[in-house]
């Protein structure tokens, strides 16, 4: 595919060489839509569309791993010329919040880009990939499109609409918490999740920003950003597999590893790779 997304780092090159790359991967311009030049173009855009939200995304991950380092070391050389030994000292740093909010501002525009590129894949027409809050009055993200998938899925394809409904259901909790998760501040603006530096007085050093999750739990916001970039890629990978599975036709997508353990795709017939499973589930049948 081509595409204008320069990779700078890991996060930008999984995205280009793993995402955006699935359709030369697949090679869906001969398999799948070598008759349908038209929706072979509307997947690029759709893509690239995708890609562009998270590169920028990830740019905001990147910009706030550089200016925390430099707030952090800056921080870090006036709490030590401090003269108190007794009591901790805090110092908040909204400058820095830009960063975290852009970043995940750019999830669910993401988010509605995958969703686009699943309606040219699936023949669906997803308005955006939304996020509501259920009877338990906590935000989920994605639930109507596992319902459509569950309910539209063609009949010799009912099992991968059933592992992809299933995988996108177990994510549906998390990505509405990464959706809505800066929507909380206080009067003046600030994240009300998000800890200011603490110059620790016993080591004589800085404790970084935390984020305090819903249930509690505290960890520093670069490593929370670091986690959700990672997780979040690998989702909407998989999420784009299971949809080609199910949206070709006659085809039955295999993945092999080569030596080197790279993992491949290949396209078979549909109906060999059903009269394989048969023969399979016959020899598994006579060794019980």
């Amino acid at each position: 595919m081509n595409t204008s997304l320069k990779p700078i780092d890991l996060a930008d090159a999984l995205i280009v060489g793993e995402l955006l790359s699935l359709p030369d991967q697949l090679n869906t311009k001969e398999t799948l839509y070598k008759d349908k030049p038209e929706q072979e173009t509307a997947l690029e855009e759709a893509l690239e569309a995708l890609g562009t939200g998270l590169f920028a995304m990830n740019e905001h991950r990147r910009n706030y791993k550089i200016n925390e380092k430099a707030s952090w070391k800056e921080f870090k050389r006036e709490g030590q010329k401090t003269k108190a030994k007794d009591e901790n000292i805090s110092k908040n740093v909204p400058e820095l919040q830009q960063y975290i909010i852009g970043f995940f501002s750019e999830i669910k525009p993401s988010l509605d880009a995958l969703s686009k590129a699943m309606n040219v894949i699936l023949g669906s027409s997803f308005k955006e990939w939304e996020t509501s809050t259920g009877e338990d009055s906590i935000p989920h993200s994605g639930k109507a499109i596992g319902e459509y998938i569950k309910a539209n899925t063609p009949e010799n394809k009912l099992q991968f609409g059933k592992d992809l409904e299933q995988f996108i259901s177990s994510n549906t909790r998390w990505l509405g918490y990464l959706t809505t998760v800066v929507d909380k501040k206080d009067e003046q603006g600030n994240l009300t999740a998000i800890t200011p530096f603490v110059f620790e007085q016993k080591h004589r050093t800085v404790i970084p920003q935390l984020f305090t999750h819903s249930d509690g739990y505290q960890e520093p916001v670069l490593n929370f950003m670091n986690r959700a970039t990672q997780e979040l890629i690998l989702f909407m990978i998989n999420t784009l597999v299971f949809s080609f599975q199910i949206g070709a036709k006659d085809l039955f997508l295999t993945k092999i590893k080569d030596k080197a353990g790279h993992q491949h795709y290949r396209w078979v017939p549909l109906e060999a790779a059903q009269k394989l499973q048969e023969l399979q589930n016959s020899q598994n049948s006579a060794s019980v």
